[in-house]
């Protein structure tokens, strides 16, 4: 079967080929003629799949289907089979839909169900697998749910309704088509470089479906206005044509759910009661509601300012007791952006739990309230992050330079007014979030394995029990208390782009006057301390924090003592011929699990290595797994003996750091890292690169002894296993005795183990 299907469909005249290189055009030619001449070609176009009827029986399709979720998060997803588009990619009316649908401006459905309560996000559009197909589309509405809108659900479903019925009705306006087509424009004239390899892939998938003069910009842009079919479209979101899904864990207690004999997934399928149907069908405009149509952040001017004098890299251009600046305008991608981080440093975070989670909810938090005023500006490229560190909190801003500072000052105004604009009930959801998040985070065994060992070797830092636990008792009144004493900081910013040395220092310092906090000084600010593992290796055994799930992890951590930069790159070298080695042998080889990982790790500049294989329970003890681990580790070293192959190694990191950033981002992502860990070598790279020229090969065999007589640190978790589950052609357990002759010491208890460490 499967050599008749490539005899009928393996041929060049249904095969595209996309080639991005430095060579001229005439070595790319004969590299083609050479690789892909004796492909063999029928000359046949490929097949249109089509077929006369619904794609989906409408009685089965419609309905609603209530799902037990694994994940901690409720939604609701509404989904609508529909016509192909792929031929109306000049028009994209599902695009123009989703627009609409998905704005989170005022009057919007998402802005007045977070003013119920009853949400927190909402997604629209087509789904990415049904995109490209000649049969069917699929167009979902997603929408998160708080514990309220789960309880109200039906109402979401009426108001979501409501909303489709004001879009049909006032939604179609070639203005709307106009705005969504110059922030199209703007952000495919001024896209930052892909990378080759991104390029060409996604340069030969749109081969296969627009006319050759759109290849480039087919996916990107709007061409044409056409009411007709935006409307024929919006005619077709019915209840008739709508299946909704209604996923929550709180559904695991109903006995009548039925139970899918593939995954287990426990399900409920309803019709739709003659009296909703009814009532969806003949619904009115909500009065909140309102359809946008301006947007005030458009970008206008796109100038780039002339040459400046070049510097290679950030030059500190402000400093006073409340701030530092570094500052480089972009001379090499001449796009009018610019980039800009602010970083304030703060004890607070460092010094209780408390402060550590109500930090992180204040942000959260803050993220939220900022919602409806920043969509807007969102929408038309410009960019806002916040990120919460142990040692402070990261506001960073990209996009179109000319209303980037509008954005900015949202941002702060946010800040500045919060005690204001903050309310127990957006409390009470922003918190049922973040457990949630972290309920979710106990089911993620990367997740799990890597905080456990953070949280060890870190001081401070709180396992993520404990941080469950706090977040589940944080009461209201202490996010207050703590935003009032988020007053004494101390700030580190970077500006790169489109923007001169003056404004940047002008932006800087209205942050500053803004924010009115008092200086930190630097003899004041937090430390992180990393404990030294004790020699051998100490294991915390647990098990899986998911009752029905079979999965297992054997995760061990190697620290390492030196950390300067001569140090990292022998890591990095060894890391290179150690991944790929370990992938082949324990995965492919020996099929111990479906991921497995052997990579270089740092934590506050301290290095060391992380190895872990995800198994199943079923299958493979996990000391047994442990044990090949380790067999891995003994054959790799005593194979160890090719200097001819570091070599190798080294001339690959050397073109890989040598090689130009793909986009002003990267580059601008390298050099915050410098500043959030303080050690702004902005020239790291280069160092890095002669460090790698000076490397011997005893260099990297000298790091033998940290992995087979090192300081390491496991975590051993225990799938559950569910015999319903099993599958009975799966091989019996392969077990290993050690009970006998332990090579490693349980750790009973982590924070009694982690006060007898002593810090590098």
């Amino acid at each position: 079967m499967v050599v008749d299907f490539w005899k009928n469909h393996y041929s060049a005249s249904r095969m595209t080929l996309a080639v991005q290189s430095k060579q001229s055009t005439h070595e790319m030619v004969e590299w083609i003629d050479n690789l892909f001449s004796e492909v063999p070609t029928d000359n046949q176009p490929p097949p249109v799949f089509k077929i006369s009827q619904d794609p989906f029986c409408p009685d089965l399709f419609h309905k609603m289907f209530k799902i037990v979720s694994v994940s901690s998060t409720k939604s609701v997803i509404f989904t609508w089979y529909l016509p192909p588009i792929i031929e109306l990619y000049k028009i994209k009316p599902l695009e123009y839909i989703a627009w609409i649908v998905g704005h989170e401006g005022k009057g919007t459905l998402i802005n007045y169900l977070r003013k119920l309560n009853y949400a927190m996000e909402l997604e629209a559009g087509v789904e990415d697998d049904f995109y490209s197909n000649s049969i069917y589309s699929l167009f979902s509405i997603t929408i998160e749910l708080t514990d309220l809108g789960l309880q109200n659900v039906n109402e979401i479903i009426e108001l979501t309704f409501s909303y489709l019925k004001l879009i049909k009705e006032k939604g179609i306006s070639e203005d709307i088509f106009n705005q969504i087509q110059i922030l199209a424009e703007n952000d495919f004239n001024f896209a930052e470089n892909k990378t080759a390899i991104n390029h060409v892939k996604e340069l030969s998938q749109n081969m296969l479906w627009y006319d050759e003069e759109d290849y480039i910009s087919g996916p990107a842009l709007l061409y044409e206005y056409s009411p007709e079919t935006i409307a024929k479209f919006l005619s077709l979101l019915t209840v008739e044509r709508v299946a909704i899904f209604i996923l929550a864990k709180e559904f695991d207690n109903s006995e009548i759910f039925i139970k899918d004999p593939i995954f287990g997934t426990k399900y409920l399928a309803e019709s739709l009661t003659e009296e909703l149907e009814n009532k969806l069908s003949t619904i009115t405009p909500h009065p909140f509601f309102k359809i946008h149509s301006d947007n005030q952040y458009l970008t206008k001017n796109f100038s780039i300012l002339s040459q400046s004098t070049d510097t290679k890299y950030p030059k500190k251009v402000f400093e006073n007791d409340h701030i530092e600046l570094w500052y480089k305008q972009d001379n090499q991608f001449k796009l009018p952006k610019s980039y800009i981080m602010f970083y304030f440093i703060t004890h607070l975070p460092s010094k209780s739990l408390d402060n550590n989670m109500c930090m992180d909810l204040f942000f959260d938090s803050v993220v939220f309230l900022l919602n409806e005023e920043t969509y807007p500006a969102i929408m038309a490229q410009l960019n806002y992050s916040i990120r919460v560190f142990i040692t402070g909190f990261e506001l960073a801003f990209n996009g179109f330079n000319e209303k980037l500072p509008l954005l900015i000052d949202i941002v702060i105004n946010c800040l500045n007014n919060y005690a204001s604009l903050m309310t127990e009930e957006i409390f009470t959801m922003i918190k049922s979030k973040a457990i949630n998040r972290l309920k979710n985070n106990q089911y993620d065994l990367d997740y799990v394995s890597s905080d456990l060992k953070n949280s060890l070797i870190q001081d401070p830092d709180w396992y993520l029990d404990k941080r469950l636990k706090y977040l589940e008792t944080l009461e209201y009144k202490q996010i207050l208390t703590f935003y009032e004493q988020l007053n004494t900081l101390y700030c580190r910013a970077l500006i790169q782009g489109n923007i001169n040395q003056t404004q940047a220092i002008e932006v800087s310092k209205k942050v500053v006057s803004m924010l009115n906090y008092q200086p930190l000084a630097k003899e004041c600010f937090p430390t992180v301390l990393i404990k030294r593992l004790n020699q051998g290796d100490f294991r915390k055994k647990m098990a899986n924090y998911n009752p029905k799930d079979n999965n297992s992890m054997a995760y061990k951590y190697y620290q390492f003592d030196k950390n300067d930069i001569n140090d990292s790159v022998k890591y990095h070298v060894l890391q290179s011929m150690m991944e790929e080695s370990a992938f082949d042998e324990l995965r492919t080889k020996q099929c111990l699990g479906y991921d497995v990982q052997l990579n270089v790790t740092a934590t506050y500049h301290h290095y060391g290595f992380y190895f872990k294989v995800a198994h199943q329970k079923n299958k493979f003890e996990t000391k047994y797994v442990f044990n090949r681990m380790d067999d891995f580790l003994k054959q790799f070293w005593e194979n160890f003996n090719d200097p001819d192959e570091v070599d190798k190694v080294k001339d690959a990191l050397i073109a890989l750091k040598a090689s130009p950033d793909d986009c002003l981002g990267q580059e601008f992502s390298r050099n915050i890292n410098e500043i959030l860990e303080g050690r702004f070598k902005f020239n790291r790279l280069e160092l890095e690169i002669e460090a790698l020229k000076n490397m011997t090969y005893d260099d990297v065999k000298n790091l033998k002894q940290g992995f087979l007589n090192g300081r390491t640190f496991s975590v051993e978790i225990i799938g559950n296993c569910n015999k319903d589950n099993l599958n009975d052609e799966s091989p019996p357990i392969k077990k290993m005795c050690l009970e006998e002759n332990e090579n490693f010491i349980y750790i009973e208890d982590v924070d009694e183990f982690k006060s007898t460490l002593k810090p590098f």
